[in-house]
């Protein structure tokens, strides 16, 4: 999985068009594109462990048994299971991002509204073993310009959003 900064003008000019002329994208500083493996692979979850292991200092026999049980899992799953599940851990980058940059101050809009196969074309996702996921454009608000600054955010109540079981 990974997240895909593009910091260069030319290709985030291209964007607009793929993600329904959003205009938060024009006026963004940076954006993120937030992408899954198209299947999990043996070197891939291999690879997950051993890095994992590396930055733990920690032998790779340390993590034997759980990278066994997930490789034998998804064995008996096909790739776009695999995809799923990888498109749903996407999302938990995207939100430690909306929230890093709630923190710093920064302006972040999540996006799922786009062209997939011409995103992915854009960046060549496809030759990665990629597919995209979300959009996160980032950046602060041109007081001037934004017709929105001065406009209270408005979220779901808590009370609707969160459902409680007692």
């Amino acid at each position: 999985m990974a997240s895909i900064p593009i910091r260069y003008q030319k290709v985030k000019e291209k964007t607009p068009p793929i993600a329904t002329l959003q205009s938060v994208i024009e006026q963004s500083s940076h954006l993120m594109v937030f992408s899954a493996w198209d299947s999990y692979t043996a070197e891939r979850v291999n690879h997950h462990f051993s890095d994992l292991n590396k930055q733990r200092n920690m032998p790779d026999s340390w993590t034997d048994g759980y990278r066994k049980k997930r490789l034998a899992l998804f064995e008996k799953q096909n790739p776009e299971q695999h995809f799923q599940h990888a498109a749903r851990q996407s999302y938990i980058g995207l939100d430690y991002a909306t929230i890093t940059a709630e923190i710093e101050h920064v302006d972040s809009t999540p996006m799922e509204d786009f062209n997939l196969q011409a995103l992915e074309e854009l960046l060549a996702l496809k030759k990665q073993g990629l597919k995209s996921t979300t959009i996160l454009a980032l950046g602060y608000r041109d007081i001037k310009k934004d017709r929105l600054v001065n406009l209270k955010k408005v979220r779901e109540p808590f009370v609707e959003f969160i459902t409680t079981i007692k």
